[in-house]
């Protein structure tokens, strides 16, 4: 019945479902690592060279981090960070942390009101 109805979808736009929508993608981060110094946790990523042309600058990377089987806590990290540090690391407990770069579109973009504010790549995630 899902298989139908995605034909059926798919069938009445012209749009294939995997291209983006709404403008150009923004390329993920790259390079993901932490290091542990006692009960400081950094973490670091390198930023994408380039962004799509409607991509105001600097970007933002929004943050899913989870620990100890708690409720994530996600956040917008400002200003084109490239780190992350968390004071709280308990060697008892699992980690992971997934990194989005998050870019707001451009007031005068033809993508405003339609696909949104504000675009995301894909994450990069890791356990520690």
């Amino acid at each position: 019945m899902s298989i139908l109805a995605m034909i059926l979808f798919t069938a009445c736009n012209d749009v294939d479902v995997f291209e983006p929508v709404y403008g150009d993608p923004i390329d993920p981060v790259t390079d993901l690592k932490y290091s542990i110094s006692g009960n400081i946790v950094t973490i670091t990523w390198v930023l994408p060279s380039s962004y799509p042309d409607d991509i105001v600058q600097p970007v933002s990377i929004y943050l899913v981090f989870n620990y100890g089987g708690q409720k994530p806590m996600t956040m917008v990290l400002p200003e084109a960070p490239i780190s992350f540090v968390f004071d709280e690391y308990n060697p008892e407990m699992s980690y992971k942390a997934i990194v989005k770069v998050l870019g707001y579109v451009d007031k005068n973009s033809e993508a405003v009101g339609v696909g949104g504010d504000y675009r995301l790549s894909l994450g990069q995630t890791i356990y520690f």
